[in-house]
Order: C-alpha cells, then structure tokens, then sequence
C-alpha cells in the first residue's frame, strides 16, 4: 500500500480541511429528533420518522460538493489513463460509465478504448468537461 496513488485527481470544493464536525452535529441532531419521536408514540403505534433533509442541508456544510481538478491540458494528457482504466477495470460502479463512454464514442468493445483516434480523444476530452460543469 506505500506505493499506491489516485488515479483519478478528484476532489471536494473546501473552504475548510474536513466535514467531520458538521457530520457529527447533523447525526446527532436527527438522531435526538427520532429519539424523541419514539418517545412520543400515539396509542396506534405509529411513528413518522424524520428525513435527513429535515434536519440538514448540505450547502451549509464546510464543502461544496465534489468534482475533478483538471484543467483541459491536463485532462487531455491524462486521457490515455483513464482509458486505459476504464478498458481494464472490473468494478461495478465504474462499468455504467464505460459503457456510456464507449456509446458516446461509438466503440464495440472495451479494448478498443485504447485504440482511439485522436478525435475521438478530444471527444471523450470534452465529454469529460461537461460532466464537471454539471456537477
């Protein structure tokens, strides 16, 4: 494990290092609002729950969200690494995305992500950018 590393640079928007303490505060102030409607039962035994929302609001929290630090430039470097992972990665989560990848760039197959042109480089590129304004 020393020597592993991110292969993907993405990250929060931070005004502060880490959401520990608002985490903390929002869970025990829905756990006190849940404990206190148990407490409160009717006869017929029914309890609503408070949702999470009710009790916080994640805009107010130290960081805003997540999202990739990379320039176009750098993106554009990086692009044959992230699809050489996206061709060889096995994990569950990641294959919804290369297989919206490999639709948008009309490929047959994972292995043919590595061998792309370049325009279709510069449309995964800018894919890659438009997903990070969404976000």
């Amino acid at each position: 494990m020393s020597r592993s590393h991110k292969h993907i640079d993405y990250g929060g928007y931070a005004s502060c290092r880490s959401e520990a303490s608002d985490k903390k505060a929002w869970h025990q102030a829905f756990r006190r609002r849940n404990k206190s409607k148990l407490c409160n039962l009717t006869e017929d035994g029914e309890v609503e729950f408070a949702h999470v929302r009710q009790v916080s609001d994640p805009w107010t929290m130290g960081k805003d969200g997540k999202s990739l630090r990379w320039t176009a430039n750098e993106l554009r470097k990086a692009a044959d690494e992230i699809l050489k992972e996206l061709s060889t990665c096995r994990r569950r989560w990641l294959s919804g995305r290369r297989d919206k990848v490999m639709s948008s760039l009309k490929v047959k197959s994972p292995e043919d992500l590595l061998n792309l042109s370049a325009k279709q480089k510069e449309e995964f590129v800018e894919m890659w950018l438009k997903l990070r304004k969404r976000k």
